[in-house]
C-alpha cells in the first residue's frame, strides 16, 4: 500500500506539478487548496505526511505546519510530518525548522532531492492503510449528506459559486476515502456548475447522491455496519 501524502498548495499549476513528481515516485496523493481544507482533511483522514509550499496567501505553510504540531500536542498523538518548499527554502528554513517541518525543499523541486527527503522522513513509517474506519465513515456520509442538502438549496437560489465549492469539498473527502466513482460524479458537477441549465445540474446533484448512496451499501455489507442517516 503506498504511503499517502497531502499536498498543499494555492497555485494549481503547482499542485499539478507535485502530484505529478510524487505519483512518479509511487506515492498515493490528495491535493488542498489552502491551509483550512488541508486541516478539514486531516480531521476525517489519514495522511502519513503534507506537503505545503511555505509562502501560501491566507495560512501559510508555516501557519499550518505549526497548527498540525500544535493540535497533535493538545491530543497527545504523533503529529503527521510535515515538508515544505519555497522559492528561497535557504531563506525560509530557519523558519520551517521553528514550526515544525521536517525539512524546506527548493521549488521547482529535483525528483532526486524530493525522493531522499520523502524516505528521510518516511523510513519505516507503515503506510496508512486506505479503508476508513467506522467514525471516518460515518462522519463523511453524514457531511455528504448535508453538503447535498445545502448544494440544492444552492441550485434553487442560483447560487452556482458555493454549489461548486460544495461538490470540490464532497469530491476531495470521496477521493481521500477511495471512492472513485463518487468523486467523477462530483467532478463532472463541478465543472458544469457554470455553464449548465438548472435541469442538468438536478440531475448531476441526483447522480452524486445516488453514488453515495451505493457507496454506502457497499460499506455495509463489507464491514457489516449501519450507514449513516
Amino acid at each position: 500500500m503506498p504511503h499517502r501524502i497531502l499536498i498543499v498548495d494555492t497555485h494549481p499549476l503547482n499542485r499539478l506539478v507535485v502530484t505529478e513528481q510524487l505519483a512518479t515516485l509511487g506515492y498515493a496523493t490528495i491535493a488542498a487548496d489552502d491551509g483550512g481544507e488541508a486541516l478539514a482533511l486531516l480531521e476525517v483522514g489519514k495522511f502519513d505526511l503534507v506537503l505545503v509550499e511555505c509562502r501560501m496567501p491566507g495560512m501559510d505553510g508555516f501557519a499550518l505546519a505549526a497548527r498540525i504540531r500544535d493540535l497533535a500536542m493538545a491530543r497527545g498523538i504523533d503529529a503527521c510530518p510535515v515538508i515544505g518548499y519555497a522559492s528561497d527554502p535557504g531563506l525560509d528554513a530557519p523558519l520551517a525548522t521553528q514550526c515544525g517541518m521536517r525539512a524546506c525543499l527548493p521549488m521547482p523541486m529535483p525528483l532526486a532531492v524530493l525522493e531522499q527527503a520523502l524516505r528521510s522522513v518516511l523510513a519505516g513509517k507503515v503506510a496508512t492503510p486506505r479503508g476508513p474506519d467506522i467514525a471516518q465513515w460515518d462522519l463523511f456520509v453524514a457531511t455528504s449528506r448535508e453538503d447535498l442538502r445545502q448544494a440544492r438549496e444552492c441550485l434553487h437560489d442560483g447560487r452556482t459559486t458555493q454549489l461548486r465549492d460544495i461538490l470540490h469539498r464532497i469530491k476531495g473527502a470521496a477521493l481521500m476515502l477511495g471512492q472513485s466513482d463518487l468523486a467523477a460524479s462530483c467532478a463532472r458537477a463541478e465543472s458544469g456548475s457554470e455553464e449548465w441549465g438548472a435541469s442538468a445540474l438536478a440531475g448531476a446533484i441526483d447522480l452524486v447522491q445516488a453514488h453515495l448512496d451505493a457507496a454506502c451499501a457497499r460499506a455495509c455489507d463489507d464491514a457489516h455496519w449501519e450507514p449513516s442517516r
